[in-house]
């Protein structure tokens, strides 16, 4: 079988996931504190769980979630559990802590979700959370079902966070989440379930399917009320099939905005997700570019709708965006700066 026709297959397999996906009923899934009126709950941790409709998380037990602690000192991870302090004690809060969340179909040993993982640790000596869900977000035909898991794993992440916080004196200020497409709106569910009191959320490319209608209802996606701040690239450009366009974060950067496709991706890929992983792509390249200001990336933006740029000036699209003191912002740049 010829490359094309492989090409084209793929690319039929994904629209038809698409619509089923589409189809499939978008309801904002909500926890419940009333376990009279919930027909499913768990520990009194995670909860009960609401009909949405007659689709619930599965069973903790099932979806095996892990929670992976990765420093310069440890040669190998530790597990960090999210409902056992004793297993909290090579944590130092001492550290800055950045946690990684992958999305849908994907896993922590994704070469992006790693390389994520040592360009940080490379750069600053940080404490690395991996958040392992890959068993729950896992069948293509499945996603559905994975994006109502993603709620638990994200009110487990934010139990794990609270765990450290009041055994380990971690401080949610020093937290940066880092989340690709379903893993961007689960990392939002762990900053709501802690008040919005983590430092920083960065979404990238947060996941469109089931979400698009729900923009203006922050308790159903990930929101700047979720962080202190949160920053958002926007990278599914053109077909815009997986990740969601619409501006929700504190700062929403828009990288190649005129262009329909990513640098590299063209119909067929961009189809399969290239253009959507790309977030990932231009996240690391920022973190590199730290530890080499002489490689040519320049992540430098300005405000999508012509206005001026705040008095501190616009920020920088990665690792380095940082709080303007501005209203919320869409920022646009053109780079074609990215890792891999």
């Amino acid at each position: 079988m010829s490359g094309l026709h492989c090409h084209l297959i793929t690319a039929s397999l994904v629209i038809s996931l698409m619509c089923i996906m589409e189809v499939c009923t978008e309801v904002c899934f909500k926890d419940s504190s009333d376990a009279v009126n919930s027909e499913l709950c768990f520990s009194n941790r995670l909860g009960c769980w609401a009909e949405d409709p007659k689709l619930y998380p599965r069973k903790p037990s099932e979806q095996d979630n892990h929670f992976f602690l990765y420093t310069r000192n440890n040669a190998d991870s530790v597990e960090l559990k999210w409902d056992d302090a004793s297993s909290l004690g090579a944590f130092d809060a001492q550290r800055r802590t950045v946690v990684v969340a992958h999305g849908f179909r994907s896993s922590p040993d994704r070469k992006g979700f790693k390389g994520i993982r040592e360009a940080v640790l490379r750069e600053s000596d940080v404490n690395v959370i991996m958040v392992d869900w890959r068993k729950a977000a896992a069948g293509l035909l499945k996603y559905p079902q994975c994006r109502v898991n993603s709620r638990l794993v994200g009110r487990q992440l934010g139990i794990l966070l609270k765990l450290l916080h009041d055994h380990r004196n971690l401080d949610y200020a020093h937290v940066h989440i880092v989340g690709h497409s379903l893993g961007a709106h689960l990392s939002g569910l762990a900053g709501k379930y802690l008040g919005g009191q983590v430092g920083r959320i960065t979404g990238l490319d947060p996941a469109k399917p089931d979400f698009k209608d729900y923009t203006h209802i922050p308790d159903c996606i990930l929101d700047k009320t979720d962080a202190q701040f949160v920053d958002i690239i926007h990278s599914d450009r053109g077909h815009s099939v997986y990740g969601l366009q619409t501006a929700i974060g504190h700062q929403d950067f828009y990288p190649n905005y005129h262009k329909f496709n990513q640098i590299g991706c063209n119909y067929f890929n961009t189809l399969t997700g290239c253009a959507h992983t790309r977030a990932v792509d231009f996240f690391i390249a920022s973190v590199e570019h730290l530890r080499d200001p002489s490689t040519e990336c320049d992540y430098s933006t300005k405000p999508c709708d012509g206005s001026n740029c705040p008095s501190s000036g616009c920020p920088k699209m990665g690792i380095e965006a940082s709080p303007t003191g501005e209203e919320p912002k869409s920022y646009c740049l053109k780079t074609k700066c990215y890792k891999w």
